[in-house]
């Protein structure tokens, strides 16, 4: 049976369409005859997640969507299946003074463990061109062996970087550090758009590639996503010819936005910004890459010596909280018998959560009640929100806490606004009127869920977490993505899977977890500096790696580790390398 597909564009495409599943020919049903987009993405997407369809199946439905909304580039885009052809489009750029440049990754946005899929080209006059790197067939699993490899990828490159001329990214941070991992090749970012939008209007709702396409050259264009397609599919499996359509349009959006920018950014009221984007944020893109991929390492046999220390820590205060919960069994029980505790209330609800509650399979029209207009739920007593004997971890939870602190304790409300607030401002509030007031139970309890906090905080979010998550890595390091434009004012942000730029400034301990390379070793000392020959030049690299070797070699002769070695710093116009007690 063959249908027509029809394109985004009406353009309409033959594609065969065999007698399916019921459920697959409903999606492809959809695919061919669209009344709504997100219906399609809707049912494309539910049928993908089945456990019941096979691949081919799968593989059918993305071919299908593909098509539908990318049919129109079919001509427009080349897949490059030999080296000499590769050769060829890369000189002719060449030729043409410009290229935009972009990867194709298996599945994965980590540049370290990721394989390189393809790689997509684009230069003004040509068609998009997808060179397939590690695709391979579906059933048998094994590489198509007429694609071309990295190292092929890495001599066309060369080319390039030899050239010198003008490549273009979206996000080159991420390409480059790609390109480094998987063939070995460090591709100068002469220009990238998405740091050119964040620029041009820091107010950007969306630096994506598509959006942006969408928003400044092509409004009609549908944006369009594969990622939905994929669960339980790999992009390997996909046939190179149909990921080519997807992939290859990124490099083409790329040249086009660029073409939009760089007479804005040209322009009399850019100056400034024009200067920024080529004197820093683009220099900017190598030094963060660098710094991404090297990481820092973690030293876990001191990460285990400090998650003991903080646990002990946290051990004792739940033993103070347990302590002190059993000094007022009394009082509680007491309370529970009480009408603040028993009673339930009618609590407002806006428009949203009452519409939310609706949609609840959990829904009981009983507990909501109307009057003039708004909405009211009964919610539950005191007593039903409190475990029934309540343990330091039941404290965790704000609404037993503060049950327990303004209900049973009658502590001071110090926020008028929130009057069963808990967080460290009230807490810090309640504990200095506490102290004035000769309320020592309820100081003590402040206190300790202050500290509590704090320790169950830094457990963890740092000292438990960080040695879990340099795992990931096979050499140790943990790593984090700088954003040049991560923050709403342009500030340099940290994130995914740690935020190096939070970690906490008053426990040095945990600065301590860390360590830059080779030379932060554990070292005996009886003093914890070192002073570096003065004829050592260590603003060079060649004369901090003299030092090092001078000073080390004087120190790192004993087997007994008392100290590490943190760093270098300035005293007294000496430089001096320093080293920690653990």
């Amino acid at each position: 049976m063959v249908e027509k597909l029809e394109s985004l564009w009406g353009e309409e495409e033959e594609e065969p369409i065999p007698v399916k599943k019921e459920k697959v020919k409903k999606a492809l049903d959809k695919i061919a005859k669209p009344k709504k987009v997100t219906e399609v993405k809707e049912a494309v997407s539910k049928t993908i997640k089945s456990k019941t369809i096979s691949i081919k199946d799968k593989l059918d439905l993305i071919t299908a969507e593909v098509l539908r909304v990318l049919g129109k580039q079919r001509d427009n885009i080349v897949v490059i299946k030999n080296k000499g052809q590769y050769i060829e489009y890369i000189q002719n750029s060449i030729k043409r003074g410009k290229i935009a440049v972009d990867t194709e990754t298996n599945n994965s946005l980590d540049p370290i463990t990721c394989k390189l899929m393809g790689l997509c080209l684009y230069y003004p006059g040509a068609k998009q061109a997808y060179i397939p790197v590690n695709h391979r067939n579906w059933e048998t699993k094994e590489r198509l062996n007429w694609q071309l490899t990295e190292s092929d990828i890495k001599e066309g490159l060369q080319l390039l970087v030899d050239s010198g001329i003008e490549e273009e990214y979206h996000n080159g941070k991420f390409d480059r550090e790609v390109l480094i991992c998987t063939c070995n090749i460090e591709m100068p970012v002469g220009k990238d758009t998405m740091i050119g939008a964040k620029l041009i209007d820091e107010n950007e709702y969306s630096a994506g590639l598509k959006q942006q396409y969408i928003d400044k050259i092509d409004p009609d264009q549908e944006k369009y996503s594969i990622d939905h397609l994929f669960e339980g599919v790999e992009y390997a499996d996909v046939d190179p010819d149909i990921f080519a359509l997807y992939a290859a349009t990124d490099s083409l959006m790329t040249d086009r936005l660029d073409d939009w920018q760089e007479p804005i950014l040209n322009s009399s009221d850019y100056v400034r910004v024009n200067n920024l984007y080529h004197e820093t944020e683009i220099p900017l893109i190598p030094a963060l890459a660098e710094m991404e991929l090297n990481g820092m390492f973690v030293d876990q046999e001191y990460a285990k010596r400090l998650s003991k220390k903080f646990h002990d820590k946290l051990d004792k205060i739940d033993n103070e909280l347990k302590e002190l919960l059993l000094s007022l069994k009394g009082l509680i029980d007491e309370w529970k018998l009480t009408p603040n505790a028993l009673n339930k209330q009618m609590k407002k609800q806006s428009e949203k959560q009452r519409a939310n509650a609706v949609k609840s399979a959990n829904y009981d029209d009983s507990l909501w009640k109307n009057e003039n207009g708004v909405w009211y739920k009964l919610s539950k007593a005191k007593i039903e929100q409190l475990d029934e004997e309540l343990t330091p971890e039941s404290l965790a939870s704000p609404t037993q806490f503060g049950i327990l602190l303004y209900d049973i304790l009658k502590a001071p409300i110090v926020n008028e606004e929130k009057p069963q607030a808990t967080g460290e401002e009230e807490l810090k509030a309640i504990a200095k009127i506490a102290e004035k007031d000769d309320m020592s139970v309820i100081k003590n309890l402040c206190n300790l869920i202050l500290e509590r906090r704090e320790v169950v905080k830094l457990l963890s979010t740092y000292i438990d977490n960080i040695p879990e998550l340099a795992k990931r890595w096979p050499d140790g390091r943990v790593r984090t993505h700088f954003n040049q434009y991560g923050a709403q004012t342009g500030r340099l942000s940290s994130s995914d899977p740690i935020n190096f730029q939070n970690i906490p400034s008053h426990e040095k301990s945990i600065r301590v977890l860390f360590r830059g390379g080779i030379e932060d070793k554990l070292v005996e000392s009886n003093t914890n500096i070192f002073e570096i020959p003065d004829y050592c030049d260590v603003e060079t690299v060649e004369g901090w790696k003299k030092a090092k070797e001078l000073v080390l070699g004087d120190i790192l002769q004993s087997g007994n580790e008392k100290g590490k070695l943190i760093g270098i710093n300035l005293q007294n116009g000496n430089y001096q390398l320093k080293v920690v007690d653990l």
